[in-house]
């Protein structure tokens, strides 16, 4: 079962919330200049490997990234502060927010940001049963920021409140069992690091691993860029979807694995600025960080428990993913069947 758009609008969930407050997900004004960022300007030459040598490179990223997965699903915690710095055309945003995630699938992750007087919060809970995801835009004082006129109306609603049962879900995927738990995860949109990774994964192909120090740690830094499967689907959302989209869409991710236990402390998403044939030059569209992380240290159960904002209804989304999930098994149904009549 593919589902891009889950993870695209998550992704550009970070943009918007931040152009805004914007369409990729979450950014007050960054004053650092780049120049003291490592991706601030990138540039590469087109690749010239080798068909042979470019499936080996992307079959070892796989590798990294699956043993990256397995070992933060074994971890009983892991707790950090999220850094995000986003870049547009003229804008420049910083987020920071908290993360904290138990025994899958318990999860804590918020964060905000702020834009002018305009400010965006985000808060994902999930319990073990229910995931429920609090998205609020208010004001600080007088007017918001020209840029919040992008929004529609419903998405400048004051709060939002949605709401998966997670166990309910899961269970209707218990017959795939032969998919790991973090692809499913990503697919579901349950969230989490494990289920990032699986994302980029699922939607990438890798051309590049090389090995970079980064703020006094070594790090495996694997490559990609989107995948044909992915980057046709995504082309045609963005044909039928809102205009102007395609300038908050990465074109490479870069992800950065401590060397010494694969955690992903840092995930870049780059954007092509130039070319000139020989090379092309990439601007950070979006830097995401993980710092200060704890491993399996303790973490109080009622992290993990939602306070419900008063005098809010929540939307329930379990029966959308349900359909999803029976969509994606009627097309597989018909796939096996199309290749079992074609078959001498």
């Amino acid at each position: 079962m593919q589902n891009p758009r889950s993870f695209t609008l998550a992704l550009l969930a970070i943009a918007m919330l931040a152009a805004v407050i914007s369409q990729t997900t979450v950014a007050t004004a960054l004053q650092n200049d780049d120049g003291g960022d490592s991706a601030a300007e990138s540039k590469e030459s087109p690749a010239e490997q080798s068909p042979d040598v470019l499936a080996k490179v992307d079959a070892e990223a796989r590798r990294l990234l699956t043993e990256a997965r397995d070992r933060l699903f074994q971890y009983s915690s892991v707790q950090a502060r999220i850094a995000e710095q986003v870049s547009f055309p003229g804008r420049k945003f910083n987020a920071e927010g908290t993360y904290i995630a138990g025994p899958f699938p318990a999860l804590r992750l918020e964060y905000e940001v702020q834009v002018g007087r305009t400010t965006g919060k985000l808060l994902q809970v999930c319990d073990g049963q229910i995931l429920r995801t609090r998205r609020e835009i208010g004001q600080v004082g007088g007017s918001a920021d020209p840029a919040a006129d992008a929004l529609s109306d419903g998405a400048r609603s004051t709060i939002q409140v949605t709401r998966r049962d997670i166990q309910q879900i899961l269970r209707a995927t218990q017959h795939r069992q032969q998919v790991p738990e973090a692809v499913l995860a990503a697919e579901l949109g349950l969230g989490g690091l494990p289920a990032l990774l699986a994302a980029i994964e699922k939607s990438m192909t890798f051309d590049a691993i090389r090995t970079e120090e980064f703020d006094g740690r070594d790090y495996r830094v694997i490559q990609g860029r989107w995948s044909d499967a992915f980057m046709a689907t995504l082309n045609e959302q963005l044909r039928t979807g809102v205009p102007g989209m395609q300038q908050f869409i990465p074109d490479r991710v870069r992800i950065y694995l401590d060397a010494e236990n694969l955690f992903p402390g840092r995930i870049l998403y780059l954007k092509e600025s130039s070319s000139d044939g020989e090379r092309r030059t990439y601007r950070p569209l979006l830097s995401l960080e993980f710092r200060d992380v704890v491993i399996n240290a303790p973490v109080d159960p009622d992290t993990f428990r939602y306070q419900a904002p008063p005098g809010v209804d929540e939307v329930d989304e379990t029966k959308e993913y349900l359909k999803l999930i029976e969509g994606a098994d009627i097309a597989t149904e018909d796939a096996s069947a199309g290749n079992g009549s074609a078959a001498p």
